[in-house]
């Protein structure tokens, strides 16, 4: 198989989507890798800022009508590049692809915010969602 932007389908790929290929949302990553789903805006993204952690941490949430869970996201970048803003686009389409609400955090990056900064960060956000979505009875297993 090939994908839309010319990379091949290789054994690397392959064991990584084997994981994944009997879920429905593994078919639909699949398929928007394939460029067979047409992903759009998937509406409304919230931003905001949550005051209680270590830091104030920003964090964008991606909605989507009826998410079949919620999916947390830490952007790339080594821990010392990247931002909301750099991974928005990729944030709105795991959203639609994967039928999930995305909560992308903006984390300190290094070298001003040292090791471990950014991981109680994630964690902390982690435990302002289960805090959230218990009353929406969502499962902290399903995050």
């Amino acid at each position: 198989e090939i994908y839309s932007d010319g990379g091949k389908f290789d054994e690397v790929d392959q064991k990584r989507y084997s994981a994944i290929k009997d879920t429905d949302w593994g078919q639909r990553i699949r398929d928007y890798k394939l460029n067979i789903v047409e992903v759009t805006d998937v509406g409304e993204d919230q931003e905001l800022n949550l005051e209680n952690l270590v830091r104030p941490v920003k964090i964008r949430i991606f909605h989507v009508e009826k998410p079949q869970g919620i999916m947390l996201f830490a952007h790339g970048g080594g821990w010392m590049r990247g931002s909301l803003n750099t991974h928005h686009v990729m944030c709105q389409n795991l959203s639609k692809v994967t039928n999930h609400q995305v909560i992308a955090i903006d984390y300190a990056l290094a070298p001003e915010h040292t090791y471990p900064q950014a991981i109680n960060e994630i964690l902390g956000v982690y435990n302002w969602t289960v805090k959230c979505y218990d009353a929406s009875n969502y499962n902290h297993r399903e995050i």
